[in-house]
C-alpha cells in the first residue's frame, strides 16, 4: 500500500499541538482522534463484507456467548474495537492495541469484554518476550499509518504462533493520496449504486454519504499516504510467502498460516528474520 514516508507510528496519529489563531490547537488531519464516533459509525456501515471475510478465516464462535476454545489473539490497530469482538468470541484471551487513546477509550466503553485487554500502544511494541505468541493476528486498516510497513509486518510475524493465522487488510491506491474531489465523486457514485442495487437501506445509504462528505473526514482521507497495489502485494508477500490475497473495493487483504516448522521459542528463526528485516525495538510513543 512506494509512497512518501510517514512518521513511524501505527494506528491513528495523535493530534498536532501547534497553536493556530487565538491560541487554539491545530488539528492534524491525519489523526482520527477527533473523529472517533464518526469512524465507529462509518466502519459499521461499510464493514459487513470485511467482517464476513474475517469470520470465514477465524474459528467458529462458541455457543450461547461462550468462547470457542483456548488460544490467544492480537488485534493490532484495534481502533474502536469493531474486530476485537470477533476475536473475543473465538479466543480465550485477546490483546487489542492502538496508538490512539480516544479510540481505545471508545472501544473500552462500547465493547468491553472480560477476556479482552485494551492497551494504548504502537503495534510494533508487541514482542514475543513481553507479550508471548498469538494464535491469530488481525490488523485492519492500520498499516498505511506506519512509516515502514515491512518492518511492522516482520514484527507481526514474530509474534504469531507456529500454525497460527495472520489476517491483514489495508487500503491501497494508485494515486498514493486521493484528492478531495475524487473522494467526493466516489462517495456519490457509491450512494447511487447503493440505491439502484439495493445494497443497503436508503437511510443508511444517505447516512454513509453524509459521513463520507464530512469536511473533517475528507481532510483525513485526502492526507492518507497509501501504497500502490503492486507495492503492497510485493511487501506482504515478501514477509508472508504463500499467502492468499483478496480485494474489497479499495482495500486489499491477506490471509496466511504460519509454518509449523517455525516452532520454538520467541527467539527462533522467525524472530531472527524479523531482526534481519529491520524489525528492531519499536519506535515512537512507547
Amino acid at each position: 500500500m512506494s509512497s512518501s514516508p510517514r512518521p513511524p507510528v501505527a494506528g491513528p496519529l495523535p493530534p498536532a499541538t501547534p497553536a493556530g489563531p487565538g491560541g487554539a490547537p491545530v488539528r492534524d488531519p491525519r489523526s482520527l482522534d477527533h473523529l472517533t464516533a464518526r469512524y465507529h459509525r462509518y466502519a459499521e456501515l461499510v464493514g459487513a463484507e470485511l467482517r464476513a471475510w474475517l469470520s470465514f478465516h477465524l474459528p467458529r464462535p462458541g455457543r450461547s456467548g461462550s468462547v470457542a476454545g483456548a488460544g490467544r489473539a492480537l488485534d493490532a490497530g484495534c481502533g474502536t474495537g469493531a474486530h476485537t469482538t470477533l476475536l473475543a468470541d473465538r479466543f480465550t484471551e485477546v490483546l487489542a492495541v492502538d496508538i490512539s487513546g480516544p479510540m481505545v477509550d471508545y472501544a473500552r466503553g462500547r465493547r468491553p469484554r472480560g477476556n479482552v485487554r485494551y492497551e494504548v500502544r504502537d503495534l510494533r511494541s508487541v514482542t514475543p518476550s513481553m507479550d508471548g505468541l498469538f494464535d491469530a493476528i488481525v490488523c485492519a486498516h492500520t498499516l498505511h499509518y506506519v512509516g515502514d510497513v515491512a518492518r511492522a509486518l516482520w514484527r507481526l510475524r514474530s509474534v504469531v504462533r507456529p500454525g497460527g493465522t495472520v489476517l491483514l487488510v489495508d487500503v491501497v491506491d494508485e494515486r498514493g493520496s486521493p484528492s478531495r474531489a475524487w473522494l467526493r465523486r466516489q462517495a456519490w457514485t457509491r450512494f447511487v449504486e447503493d440505491i439502484h442495487r439495493h445494497r443497503r437501506p436508503v437511510r443508511q445509504a444517505a447516512e454513509l454519504l453524509r459521513l463520507s462528505l464530512d469536511c473533517d473526514w475528507l481532510d483525513h482521507e485526502s492526507t492518507d499516504r497509501l501504497l500502490m497495489p503492486g507495492d503492497w502485494h510485493a511487501v506482504v508477500r515478501a514477509v508472508f510467502p504463500g499467502a492468499t490475497l483478496a480485494t474489497f473495493d479499495r482495500a486489499h487483504a491477506l490471509s496466511w498460516t504460519a509454518p509449523r516448522a517455525e516452532a520454538g521459542c520467541p527467539d527462533s528463526a522467525t524472530r531472527t528474520g524479523a531482526r534481519t528485516a529491520g524489525a528492531g525495538p519499536a519506535e515512537g510513543r512507547q
